[in-house]
């Protein structure tokens, strides 16, 4: 959590750890967004409500069977299941973001292509600290975790 504070991130919560929508309640979020799939049901998508301004949104990006409507929307509150896309215009933005530093990326783990089930399974795995990328340099050795030069990264 600290590390996600440290990027800029006004309230950040480790779900596993704690009731966040009991610690959120009543705060008036204009959104919610859920990137890991936490509200599996409109039961929990309707206690998340409790967390959100009337008109407020809940986005997920990772779950596509929510429930439109659901009781706790009574608040006039949004439900969305939304599917990343990017053209190669997005990408190639992104790129220059980063060339010029105006985004900056945090890198956990670079991987040779060989390794690209190792690296599925340590992002998907959620206890990365950063992007895990895979690499076309012929690199041997396994993955290995670089620093990614940001100080709120910690580093890592």
């Amino acid at each position: 959590v600290l590390w996600m504070e440290n990027l800029g991130v006004s309230e950040a919560v480790n779900f596993r750890e704690e009731d966040w929508v009991q610690k959120l309640t009543g705060q008036n979020f204009d959104i919610i967004l859920d990137c890991v799939g936490w509200a599996s049901s409109g039961d929990e998508v309707d206690r998340a409500s409790e967390a959100l301004r009337p008109g407020g949104q809940f986005i997920s990006l990772t779950n596509f069977d929510l429930p439109e409507e659901v009781a706790g929307m009574k608040r006039g509150c949004i439900v969305k299941a939304v599917v990343p896309t990017a053209s190669s215009e997005d990408l190639d933005t992104l790129v220059a973001w980063v060339a010029s530093g105006d985004l900056e990326v945090c890198v956990d783990q670079v991987c040779p292509f060989t390794e690209a089930r190792h690296a599925l399974h340590e992002s998907v795995v959620g206890q990365c600290r950063g992007k895990v990328l895979l690499c076309q340099c012929g690199a041997s050795g396994g993955p290995r975790r670089v620093p990614c030069g940001r100080s709120a990264c910690g580093g890592a």
